[in-house]
């Protein structure tokens, strides 16, 4: 219950505060849920980009990414 509400929370917080690792990974999990794949797919990008480099966090974002990826059949992208 509640998803898009959720969703649009999650959505403000990422623009108040774009750098916000909780926020974007909320807004990825938001949006996956409501079936928003492409906006899902650009939070898990930024939110890679905001893990420390070369650590396992940043993987599994990474990894993650590319299933939703996968999941559009963006295999380039994957």
């Amino acid at each position: 219950g509640g998803g898009a509400g959720a969703g649009e929370l999650f959505e403000a917080a990422v623009w108040a505060e774009p750098g916000n690792r909780f926020a974007r990974r909320a807004a990825a999990r938001a949006s996956l849920e409501l079936g928003r794949r492409s906006e899902a797919l650009q939070h898990l990008r930024a939110l890679g980009e905001l893990m420390p480099a070369g650590s396992g966090e940043r993987v599994a974002v990474w990894m993650e990414a590319g299933d939703v990826a996968l999941g559009m059949e963006r295999v380039e992208e994957a």
